[in-house]
């Protein structure tokens, strides 16, 4: 578990100029990873192309280490560290998460997946607890994500990252095959859901540790 109230702050854009991901990758990542109460950061995009969609996904200690380094907007305290202006499609949420974990793996991961979802009425707490169980079962086992955070949205909704070697480990932990690549566990307990995929750009360094569950 986090030590205290964690905070996972996801943006989500497309670039405003051509060749963003050498800034992110040289410049935006490291500067974030010296800000104080940062736990993890990364950062995917979709498509080869150099304006497709991005995600840049933070987790933090609490919600006042996030506030003071990067505000609640993505652009005070004469910070530019997350790349609102000028970028479209900008979506940029953050929640307090219930559970985060993160493993101690020497590769560097290459797939980033968010899943958006909505359980029945009255199983968010039931689902959280099985999510947190399988995950933890699946690290002892040596299959599951290098990180995985989740974050409740009440009554019924939550947002899930979780970061992985490779695809194939991310199907054969979601019960995913080649037929039907996009799957989840626990489905029974959910009303509606869907993921996205980004590739971790690459040259990204390997994210420091965080606190394991």
């Amino acid at each position: 578990m986090l030590a205290e109230p964690g905070v996972i702050r996801l943006l989500r854009f497309r670039p405003a100029k051509a060749a963003f991901d050498a800034v992110l990758r040289a410049e935006i990542v490291p500067a974030m990873r010296q800000l104080d109460g940062l736990v993890d950061v990364f950062a995917g995009r979709q498509g080869p192309g150099d304006l497709g969609p991005r995600l840049m996904a933070s987790v933090w200690r609490s919600p006042e280490s996030m506030l003071a380094a990067l505000g609640a907007s993505g652009g005070p305290n004469g910070t530019d560290l997350e790349p609102i202006d000028g970028s479209t499609e900008c979506e940029l949420l953050w929640l307090p998460l219930a559970f985060g974990f993160r493993g101690n793996v020497a590769r560097m991961p290459a797939v980033l997946r968010f899943v958006t979802g909505q359980v029945r009425p009255d199983e968010l707490v039931a689902y959280i607890a099985e999510a947190h169980e399988g995950t933890i079962a699946d690290a002892a086992a040596g299959r599951g994500p290098v990180a995985l955070y989740l974050a409740p949205d009440p009554p019924n909704a939550f947002r899930t990252l979780s970061v992985w070697i490779d695809w194939d480990t991310l199907q054969a932990a979601t019960g995913g095959d080649v037929n039907r690549p996009i799957a989840t566990r626990h489905a029974e307990r959910l009303l509606d859901w869907e993921a996205e995929h980004y590739e971790i750009l690459p040259g990204l360094v390997e994210p420091a540790g965080a606190s394991p569950v």
